[in-house]
């Protein structure tokens, strides 16, 4: 019997996978996941970033999942998770090999405190963004 399909490794970072909601899912490459994001249909994308810098957080501005929860795992190095819903607000810290579940709706931005690689699974529509904690 001949295969119909690959099995083809690939190397994170530098590629992400769009997970459907009926479960199948397709490779992103490029120079800029993040940039892909904008013609994703519904679902999430898992991906796994490199963090070298304040600037590779955006850590600036706040983002929401109106869509849904977002995983959030350090594989190595460690941040800060700043969060508001408007009536709750704190700061937890992700440090190597730990994990944390944003909730739907919470607005977060993500502090750099040491350099790595960081593991996302986040809805791929609708996030929000925001300059400023106007939400909290």
């Amino acid at each position: 019997m001949k295969a119909t399909f690959t099995v083809e490794p690939f190397s994170f970072p530098g590629a992400g996978v769009h997970i459907r909601p009926s479960g199948s899912a397709s490779l992103l490459r490029g120079n800029d996941i993040k940039a892909q994001l904008r013609d994703l249909p519904e679902g999430h994308l898992l991906g796994v970033f490199q963090i070298a810098s304040p600037d590779d957080l955006h850590s600036d501005i706040w983002e929401m999942h109106p869509a849904g929860d977002e995983l959030l795992l350090m594989l190595s190095g460690e941040l800060d998770i700043e969060y508001s819903d408007g009536s709750c607000r704190g700061t937890a810290a992700l440090g190597s090999g730990r994990g944390v579940v944003i909730p739907q709706g919470v607005w977060h931005r993500l502090l750099l405190r040491e350099p790595g690689l960081l593991m996302v699974l986040s809805p791929s529509l609708g996030t929000k963004l925001s300059r400023s904690p106007r939400h909290a």
